[in-house]
């Protein structure tokens, strides 16, 4: 529909200052610049071009990003960004990153991403000064391959949860990382440095590491009236997280718990939690 903006261009870059983009789905604000060493570096633009863009706040729809990176071909949705971009394509930067998504996802703080356009192969790592979302949000999070239009699985009672607030980093792929940092929700406050891997075919998920949590109420996460809030700290290995799939072992000192309507406290725990 419209593209306008101060352009210079030559033999070793591409600058447009006050760059607008709009489509039919997109409306884009920034300032652009390329970086190469000849012109034949474009017929090679995921790993020899140097891009740098300042964005200002604008919404992207990233069908109209997939018209540059085929490994993206499928995604419909729509996200709003702002901040700074760099890098090639296959080793991409971002700093004072802000994105929106659906509804109820915030997404602030800085992004390093090696290896696209294949995003299976890419590791990630994110540092997140405040990730805020939803369970309506994640269940609409596109899986690759995005031409099949899969959608992020999770239980039901994950929206328990209600709208969480992550601070922390996420550091792996897509399907296999490690998550550090904490987590309140509506029922209470986790902290993690654990591990979490999902499997392609039964979409259960794998983990391993170092829990926290403080005054967690897992009979409301699970539906479980048995249960009520619980302090712990402890190491947990397992797979699956509903009642009838898990299959985990937890070692550590819990604080305090609510079980059966009496309060326990300073429990030693080393036991395997397998699905009824």
């Amino acid at each position: 529909k419209d593209f306008k903006g101060r352009a210079k261009v030559n033999s070793v870059e591409l600058l447009v200052e006050d760059l607008e983009i709009q489509t039919t789905r997109s409306d884009v604000k920034l300032d652009l610049h390329y970086t190469y060493k000849e012109w034949l570096d474009y017929k090679s633009f995921i790993s020899n071009v140097k891009m740098d863009y300042k964005l200002k706040n604008s919404t992207v729809h990233l069908k109209d990003v997939a018209f540059f990176a085929k490994g993206l071909n499928g995604l419909e949705e729509e996200v709003t960004i702002s901040g700074h971009v760099y890098g090639a394509v296959n080793s991409l930067n971002a700093r004072d990153f802000r994105m929106t998504f659906g509804d109820k996802t915030l997404l602030e703080g800085d992004v390093d991403l090696d290896g696209l356009p294949n995003i299976r192969e890419t590791f990630v790592h994110i540092n997140l000064k405040q990730l805020e979302t939803h369970y309506s949000d994640l269940i609409r999070v596109p899986l690759p391959p995005f031409t099949q239009e899969k959608r992020l699985k999770l239980p039901r009672y994950i929206s328990n949860l209600g709208r969480v607030n992550f601070k922390g980093s996420f550091t792996g792929f897509v399907n296999d990382f490690v998550a550090y940092g904490k987590l309140n929700t509506a029922i209470g406050q986790v902290r993690t440095d654990i591990s979490l891997k999902q499997d392609d075919t039964s979409a259960k998920l794998a983990y391993n590491g170092q829990l926290q949590s403080f005054g967690f109420d897992v009979g409301k996460f699970l539906d479980e009236e048995r249960i009520g809030k619980v302090t712990l700290d402890a190491k947990v290995t397992g797979k699956g997280l509903a009642k009838n799939d898990i299959n985990a072992v937890l070692v550590g000192n819990v604080q305090s718990v609510e079980l059966v309507g009496y309060d326990y406290r300073n429990v030693e725990v080393n036991g395997e939690f397998e699905r009824s």
